[in-house]
């Protein structure tokens, strides 16, 4: 264990740490000597400043690899953040990929083969468009879960030509791992 001596501290074992007699191999040894062998031993105090840093480094650590996959609304906030880019990119089948084969949107009205349709339409009617997403409220329920969120959707080419605002609510189950969603429904705000 690497460690580093505050100035005026004490070795283990000496008065002021766990008692008031210092070890044994101690007795006649310089204190630059007892350091460098407290040092080489592992028991060196390490500064107050060095063990918090140590304890986040290592609950990160732990957090990060620990269960070896991220937390359910991470997950679902990165699946809207790739369905935004992929629209935006105009790559259709990557935000069909988001949707479960039983899609059903607005009420049972579109399924996921309709809802391709219309996002190649607008892919192929506007050179660009633009998504801009709003906050999003995530509740989970176990495997499922629910988002809502505002959406301002952009059409057109160097400029919007065209743009209109929704409101999203969306239902979503995990299944081996990944979020799908499984439906929506939305409604024009202007």
């Amino acid at each position: 264990m690497v460690g580093v001596v505050e100035s005026g501290s004490k070795l283990p074992h000496s008065k002021g740490w766990l008692g008031s007699h210092q070890p044994v191999w101690s007795h006649g040894v310089e204190p630059a000597a007892q350091r460098r062998l407290a040092l080489c031993c592992g028991m060196v105090r390490i500064a107050p400043v060095l063990q918090t840093l140590l304890a986040l480094g290592l609950l990160a650590m732990v957090g990060l690899n620990g269960c070896g996959r991220e937390p359910d609304e991470v997950a679902l906030r990165r699946a809207v953040a790739e369905m935004q880019a992929a629209i935006e990119s105009g790559k259709v089948g990557a935000f069909v990929e988001h949707l479960s084969a039983d899609f059903s949107g607005q009420n049972g009205s579109i399924d996921q083969r309709q809802l391709r349709a219309l996002l190649v339409g607008q892919a192929l009617r506007h050179e660009h468009i633009g998504v801009t997403l709003g906050p999003i409220t995530v509740k989970l329920f176990d495997r499922r879960a629910t988002l809502g969120l505002d959406v301002l959707a952009t059409g057109g080419g160097w400029l919007p030509e065209s743009g209109q605002s929704f409101h999203i609510e969306s239902s979503w189950r995990q299944r081996d791992g990944d979020w799908q969603c499984f439906a929506a429904q939305w409604t024009e705000r202007w």
